[in-house]
Order: structure tokens, then C-alpha cells, then sequence
């Protein structure tokens, strides 16, 4: 009987703190690594979103959405074009995650 009430307390427990744990938040993120490959937007050409790739130091491959609201900027944080990123260059992307994947804010060359 003793064994079953530490089981369910402890269960309790479990639930308690998951249920008002708080979210983490969706926005604001960042992420940096190589830039494996991208598309600029080029909405003179119809293409409304772009998409970027990049690998982490470990490896790990994320996907990224970009859109004309995304800005480029130089390590000294003054903006440059979309096609001025590189493939093979280091980058940090600040983005914000929504239902359409990884939505980028900005992406900064880095030294």
C-alpha cells in the first residue's frame, strides 16, 4: 500500500510540473553554422520565400524559411544583398519558429 502511494505521488508530481512548466519561446532563437545551401527571395521573379541549410559545428543540418522581410547583414552589422551569403560561409540566423518551419528575421555573416 506504502509502494503505491509513493508510485502516485510521485506521478502526481510529475504532472504537476509539467503542466505549468512554461513554454519555451518560439521566438528569438538563433542558430549559427555553415550555409549549405540557399535561395534568395527574388520577388521580381515570383519567388515570394527563399530557404536556407545550415550545418552546426556537431553536424546537425536545420532548415530555415526565408522571406522579403528577411534582412542580410556584413559582421559589422551593416545590410548587404541576399546573394552577397556565400555557400560555405558562417552565419548566424535569428528566427522565430510558426507552423510554416523556421521563419528568419536576419542573417549575419560572422568572422
Amino acid at each position: 500500500m506504502k509502494r503505491t502511494f509513493a508510485i502516485l505521488t510521485a506521478i502526481l508530481l510529475v504532472v504537476g510540473q509539467v503542466s505549468f512548466a512554461q513554454p519555451v519561446s518560439e521566438k528569438d532563437m538563433a542558430f549559427s553554422g555553415k550555409v549549405d545551401s540557399i535561395t534568395v527571395p527574388d520577388p521580381d521573379r515570383g519567388l515570394t520565400e527563399g530557404s536556407m541549410i545550415l550545418i552546426d559545428g556537431s553536424g546537425n543540418a536545420k532548415n530555415f524559411v526565408l522571406n522579403a522581410a528577411t534582412k542580410f547583414l556584413d559582421k559589422d552589422g551593416k545590410s548587404i544583398e541576399g546573394d552577397d551569403v556565400d555557400l560555405g560561409a558562417k552565419v548566424t540566423a535569428k528566427y522565430s519558429k510558426s507552423d510554416e518551419g523556421n521563419i528568419v528575421d536576419s542573417v549575419t555573416l560572422m568572422p
